[in-house]
């Protein structure tokens, strides 16, 4: 009979943490149907304003805006894009980058994580920053310098700290500020990611977890069910043929589905901090002599 207790512990564990990242997100992603029904991406950032109202309105806990809006663009987009963040909490997307493709805007201090200087695996005085009406009206920034390996959450620019996009995912979610014990752990809320010494998550990715992605399109027409999306943090990004590709031990993917899996790994880490461990199966010795 132990056995099979066991085995039906483990099995609704595995059914539970299936069920633990659709629970907290859903993804929103701008695929091949959208280009076919609005046209080829990139848009006006109008088009991503009414995107991010349309989750507004459907309740949604939060919007992360996975697309760089470094550079400026029409002034009526810009504009509404600046005025539709503001409707909710939103997380805008850094990044550090080479030079010749990058700015060095300033971040208002407010993003910082430390007053002091932390230990980081990137750091630069140039990247992917938002422009100014991005950077006043988001609730949170995060930087996305990670790789099929190895998780940075935290990432220094121009001389001070500031978080990754996964940890603004996981606060957005859990509706807490993350804390930083350098070199030990990020605790957010009650639980918490271990990291090493330059502060790097480093989590087993495995075979690519299956994610339900919702069409950009659907959501501009109104056509996704509120319960996929209220109480949820919604991501927003790119997954069609203009998205770029990363290779990984399990084939070339695109850079947003790479970000999805690390987030996946990251909020699996995060909950099975919560939970107590499920022991090991006790084996009987056996009789001497046998």
């Amino acid at each position: 009979m132990r056995p099979l207790i066991l085995f039906l512990l483990l099995l609704s564990a595995d059914i539970a943490r299936a069920g633990e990242f659709a629970a907290d997100f859903a993804v929103v992603m701008i695929d091949d149907a959208t280009e076919a029904k609005i046209g080829p991406y990139p848009y006006d950032r109008a088009v991503y304003a009414q995107g991010i109202e349309a989750c507004a309105r459907l309740k949604a806990k939060a919007v992360v805006l996975k697309f760089f809006f470094d550079t400026a663009r029409s002034t009526t987009g810009d504009a509404a894009l600046a005025a539709a963040i503001k409707h909710l909490p939103v997380a805008a997307e850094a990044a550090l980058t080479v030079p010749e493709e990058a700015n060095q805007r300033s971040i208002p201090a407010r993003y910082r994580i430390s007053d002091q200087l932390l230990p980081a695996l990137m750091s630069d005085d140039r990247g992917w920053i938002p422009i100014p009406g991005v950077l006043d009206a988001a609730t949170t920034l995060g930087f996305v310098n990670l790789d099929a390996k190895t998780i940075p959450l935290v990432e220094n620019y121009q001389g001070a700290s500031y978080q990754s996009l996964i940890v603004c995912c996981l606060e957005l979610a859990a509706g807490t500020t993350a804390r930083f014990e350098s070199g030990q752990r990020v605790i957010i809320g009650k639980g918490w990611l271990p990291v090493d010494q330059r502060n790097v998550f480093h989590g087993d990715y495995g075979a690519a977890e299956p994610i339900k992605l919702l069409s950009f399109a659907k959501l501009l027409a109104n056509e996704i069910p509120a319960d996929e999306i209220a109480g949820r943090v919604v991501i927003l990004g790119l997954d069609s043929v203009h998205a770029d590709l990363i290779k990984t031990d399990q084939g070339l993917i695109t850079v947003h589905r790479l970000f999805l899996q690390a987030l996946v790994v990251a909020n699996r880490q995060l909950n099975a901090s919560l939970r107590p461990a499920i022991p090991s199966p006790t084996v009987p010795l056996a009789p001497k002599g046998s």
